[in-house]
């Protein structure tokens, strides 16, 4: 999983990699031509409906969660 983005200063989605290249739809589903990668950039941009599709696939084990 990568972070990537269509064009500077938009949001951040989570796509995947295949043997090194960047798949082209994101987990949320937002198919684009060609993926900016997103390094050191504030998660704030982050994509939420990629967020959620990436936690309902891998949960958070309740011994892990601090309340």
């Amino acid at each position: 999983m990568r972070y990537a983005q269509e064009r500077p200063g938009l949001k951040l989605h989570l796509v995947d990699e295949v043997n090194e290249r960047l798949m082209l739809t994101a987990l949320c589903g937002r198919t684009v031509e060609r993926w900016r990668l997103g390094l050191n950039l504030p998660m704030g941009m982050a994509c939420g409906r990629c967020l959620r599709v990436a936690r309902a696939a891998n949960p958070t084990p309740r011994e892990y969660i601090v309340l």
